[in-house]
């Protein structure tokens, strides 16, 4: 019981069911139609679960990317030559 408290508005948004139970009812009798919606919730289902499994592999990858890009775009100290 817990997990579900826990899993239930973080993951599934309250949105997301909405719009699936809506498109679940649009697609009554039409066979075909919620074959497509549930293939679409599947597709989503697994992209989301490899972000996670690669979230922090990814995440450490960007802040080297974001470094580079701030460290190369520091100004050069100028320097006043007097004569």
């Amino acid at each position: 019981m817990l997990i579900s408290r826990l899993v239930i508005p973080t993951i599934v948004t309250p949105p997301g069911i909405v719009a699936i139970l809506a498109l679940m009812v649009l697609s009554e009798g039409n066979q075909q139609l919620w074959l497509q919606i549930m293939g679409l919730l599947l597709l989503v289902m697994l992209l989301n679960l490899l972000t996670m499994l690669i979230a922090r592999k990814l995440l450490a990858f960007l802040t080297a990317i974001a470094i580079s890009i701030s460290s190369s775009n520091t100004p050069k100290p100028m320097v006043l030559k007097i004569s």
